[in-house]
């Protein structure tokens, strides 16, 4: 195993940078099999200030969730890369952490879920995660935001992707593409309470 630091922020996130730590497997004994790591630990090192930005955008703030999803999505591309399979690194790589983002929040629904059954009725449905309201209002407002529309809303606006692309990030189709971001879009205005997301 050989281990990749990247330290990054996404703007706004944090005043101090976050430093993910990842073990890529390398083909023990062989050139090949280092030069392969070494090649997959700089396309990290390019890429993953950018996919932790998306990570942390698309997680609402939860640092913690989107270093996980960070990892967990470079180890799901790498089988890929080995194989020759990944055209274009940066695309491939976005799709993975949107999925993986999914994944976790899909899991955690189901866990709060269980968690609910075994408490009974008495808790308070209004009440936001842990520490959501300390955080800036933008986190705050994403967060409000359903994970299709908000990953579609943070592909279109923060990370400045066409609508084509956002549909095959997400697996959708162009015209529930469009829907997403437009719904998004709007239900953001209300919560902020502006017009800074621009049409």
């Amino acid at each position: 195993m050989k281990r990749f630091h990247s330290t990054s922020a996404a703007a706004g996130a944090s005043d101090a940078p976050v430093t993910t730590i990842m073990s890529v497997p390398a083909l023990a004994g062989t050139s090949t099999g280092e030069a392969a790591t070494a090649e997959y630990g700089a396309l990290f090192e390019t890429h993953s200030p950018g996919a932790y930005r998306l990570a942390l955008l698309l997680c609402a703030g939860e640092a913690a969730l989107a270093e996980d999803a960070l990892s967990e999505a470079f180890l799901q591309v790498l089988p890929k890369w080995r194989l020759g399979k990944v055209d274009d690194f940066g695309a491939y790589l976005r799709r993975a952490v949107a999925n993986q983002v999914k994944s976790s929040f899909r899991s955690r629904s189901v866990r709060r879920r269980h968690e609910d059954q075994q408490r009974g009725d008495d808790r308070d449905t209004t009440r936001l995660d842990d520490g959501v309201a300390d955080r800036s209002a933008l986190w705050w407002a994403l967060g409000q935001l359903p994970l299709k529309q908000r990953t579609a809303v943070v592909l279109h606006y923060y990370e400045d992707r066409p609508l084509a692309e956002i549909a095959t990030t997400m697996g959708t189709s162009l015209g529930t593409t469009k829907s997403q971001l437009s719904r998004g879009r709007d239900r953001l205005r209300e919560l902020l309470d502006h017009d800074e997301v621009d049409t």
